[in-house]
């Protein structure tokens, strides 16, 4: 069936005021050259969500806008976080998931 919901299961190594906005990016990204400096642009059209404050140790539960969905199976989505002030928070990166829906 089609996809219900995505949620974004975000652990939490240093917490922020604010924990960052999320968008939909571009997937011309290679994990093995990744950095600040090569970073998929974010797709505008697909709208972003703002993660609001995060605490160290949590794991903070976002659920994606509708616009992030898409109803092929085989289809890869790329996402971006970007910081939402100068004391923006950390993840674990490796214990990110996502949850979706059927």
């Amino acid at each position: 069936g089609d996809i219900q919901t995505m949620k974004l299961k975000l652990p939490v190594a240093d917490g922020s005021p604010e924990g960052g906005k999320i968008s939909k990016a571009h997937i011309n990204w290679n994990s093995n050259t990744l950095n600040w400096n090569t970073t998929p642009d974010p797709i505008p059209s697909s709208g972003s969500v703002w993660i609001g404050q995060v605490d160290k140790n949590q794991i903070k539960e976002v659920t994606l806008p509708n616009s992030f969905i898409t109803r092929y199976l085989d289809t890869v989505l790329s996402l971006r976080i970007d910081p939402g002030s100068d004391n923006g928070a950390d993840y674990y990166k490796n214990r990110i998931v996502l949850e979706v829906t059927y």
